[in-house]
């Protein structure tokens, strides 16, 4: 995920539970940080007006990392240069 990014490419990441997905961006969120590498997280958690920025922030490819549940690929969700999905899968 880190090299995707880093080359300027979108990755997603999905997690099965909201607790893992605020897991997930703080870790990545903290790693990334100075990177210039933006990271932002959609779940049922996300308020409307958050939800509306990650959304236009993943069409015009200035959020690089998503972190959310079933929501990253969601009705109305478009990347502007998906590289990579990564699915977080509970056993």
């Amino acid at each position: 995920a880190a090299a995707v990014a880093l080359s300027g490419r979108q990755v997603a990441i999905a997690a099965p539970t909201t607790v893992l997905v605020r897991q997930h961006l703080e870790t990545f969120a903290r790693r990334f940080e100075g990177s210039g590498v933006a990271v932002a997280g959609l779940s049922r958690l996300t308020s409307a007006t958050e939800k509306k920025r990650v959304l236009a922030g993943l069409a015009d490819g200035s959020i690089t990392v998503v972190i959310g549940t079933g929501a990253v690929a969601g009705k109305g969700v478009a990347y502007k240069d998906l590289a990579l999905v990564v699915i977080d899968e509970e056993q």
